[in-house]
């Protein structure tokens, strides 16, 4: 009964881990600007005074279409790239970041 009870527990475990593993990371939360925006040889403070000097609000709920494109297309400007992969509906929701537009703004 013993052994049962142990390849029972033992097939759940892999059963489950298997879910996890094949799941979508929805509980990872969207990296924010100073995460997210890169440069070949950007320090970060180098990074965040240029995110300053393009007024970059990195709250969704703080901007507007308008501004997102402004800021966003500012960072371009000046070199930086950004990956759009980390951000979706199941993880931006409310104070995410200002990339976050992506998912909510058309």
């Amino acid at each position: 009964m013993k052994k049962v009870l142990v390849s029972l527990t033992a097939i759940t475990s892999l059963i489950l881990s298997g879910c996890v593993v094949m799941a979508p990371s929805y509980h990872q939360p969207p990296p924010s600007a100073d995460q997210a925006w890169k440069k070949s040889g950007a320090t970060l403070e180098t990074l965040r005074a240029d995110l300053q000097s393009c007024n970059y609000i990195d709250n969704v709920s703080q901007i507007n279409k308008t501004k997102f494109e402004k800021q966003t297309q500012c960072m371009k400007n000046k070199g930086y790239t950004i990956s759009t992969k980390p951000y979706n509906a199941h993880n931006c929701y409310g104070n995410a970041p200002a990339m976050c537009a992506l998912t909510t703004m058309k």
